[in-house]
C-alpha cells in the first residue's frame, strides 16, 4: 500500500513507537493517523 498523503517525516515516529510500545500499538496509532489524514482531505 502507498499513502501519498502521509508525510514521509512521520514514518520514523511510527517505527520508534513500534520499538518502544510494540507493533500492535504502533499499527493502531498508524491506522488512527491515516483515518485523520483521510478525513481532512
Amino acid at each position: 500500500m502507498t499513502f501519498p498523503f502521509l508525510p514521509v517525516t512521520e514514518i520514523p515516529g511510527f517505527i520508534e513507537q513500534s520499538n518502544l510500545q510494540g507493533q500492535r500499538t504502533a499499527v493502531r496509532l498508524f491506522r488512527q493517523r491515516i483515518r485523520e489524514l483521510l478525513q481532512n482531505q
